[in-house]
């Protein structure tokens, strides 16, 4: 189970955590209907995650996971209301 705590700084920006997976600051910008977040996980894997919601209600997610600067992981997903 994943804990997502974020809060805004301003109207486009916001700062959090996620527990357990990240291992310091999350931070994120939002635009119409389109956010990005990022941050760092156990052994300094550096994720990128962006979340947009459709016309349709689905939410598309897109993720992906680097070390030393290449990626090593990705995750692309919709994300529906049942």
């Amino acid at each position: 189970m994943r804990h997502w705590d974020l809060r805004p700084t301003s109207p486009t920006t916001l700062v959090g955590s996620l527990s357990p997976d990240a291992v310091g600051p999350v931070s994120g910008t939002m635009s119409n209907d389109v956010l990005r977040i990022a941050y760092i996980m156990k052994g300094g894997l550096s994720v990128a995650q962006t979340l947009k919601l459709l016309p349709n209600g689905v939410l598309a997610n897109h993720m992906s996971i680097k070390k030393l600067g290449m990626t090593v992981a990705t995750v692309d997903e919709r994300i529906t209301k049942e």
